[in-house]
Order: structure tokens, then sequence, then C-alpha cells
């Protein structure tokens, strides 16, 4: 558990800019599949995928530098990151790229995703499909 009350603080706006940026997202993309049967299936896997890439799974640094960059363009590496910052030594900040956590990032990265978000919410969401 975070042993300071920087850490702490530190995990609550990671967490609630993370939950809020995710939940959005998840709403947004809700519109990609087009029945209820089929969500499971389109969903799950670009999850995963991002999951791995983003260091939730294995370490980011061992990932290629390539795939490093992929993963930066989403919300999810910057939440893992900002997750590592408080719950990892900071010697473990070195191992990541640029030699730091990056906490001002994070917190950009994921405020542009949840207006992104919100905008893409706002134009494709509907309560009922026969309204789109």
């Amino acid at each position: 558990m975070p042993s300071t009350a920087q850490a702490w603080g530190t995990f609550a706006w990671v967490f609630v800019l993370g939950v809020s940026c995710s939940a959005v997202l998840g709403i947004a993309v809700s519109a990609l599949p087009r029945s209820g049967k089929s969500a499971q299936s389109v969903i799950v896997p670009i999850a995963l995928v991002l999951q791995f890439i983003s260091g939730v799974y294995i370490a980011f640094d061992i990932l290629p530098e390539w795939l490093q960059h992929v993963a930066s363009i989403f919300p999810l590496r910057w939440t893992a990151a900002g997750m590592r910052a408080v719950f990892l030594p900071e010697s473990f900040e070195a191992a990541e790229p640029g030699g730091t956590w990056a906490l001002p990032l994070v917190a950009i990265v994921c405020l542009v995703w949840l207006v992104a978000g919100l905008i893409v919410c706002a134009l494709t969401f509907r309560w009922n499909p026969k309204d789109r």
C-alpha cells in the first residue's frame, strides 16, 4: 500500500482519472459491436492486446521500443505507469522510458483521452439501438 500522503494523493488522482477515462472509452467503444452477442468477440481482444502492450501483465521495459511507442498512444499505458509510480519502489523508476514516472504526462494523456471519449460518446451513444 502507499506509505506516504503524497503516494496516496497520486493514487487517488491516477485512479479517478484512469477509471473515468476507461469508463468513457468503454461507453464510446460500445458503438462498435452490432449486437450483444458479438460484443465479447469484438471488445475483449482489443482490451487484452492493450493490457499486454501497456505493461499491465508484462514489464513495460522488456517490450520492443516500437511497441512501447504504440502503447504510449493509449491511456492504459499511462494509467499503468501512474500506478507503478504509487506501488513500486523509486528504484523501478529507472526502468521507465526516459527514466521517470512522467506523472504530468500521465495526467495530460488521460485527460486528452477523457475529452475525446466524451466527444465520441456524445456523438455515438444511444440508449436504444434503433435510434441510430
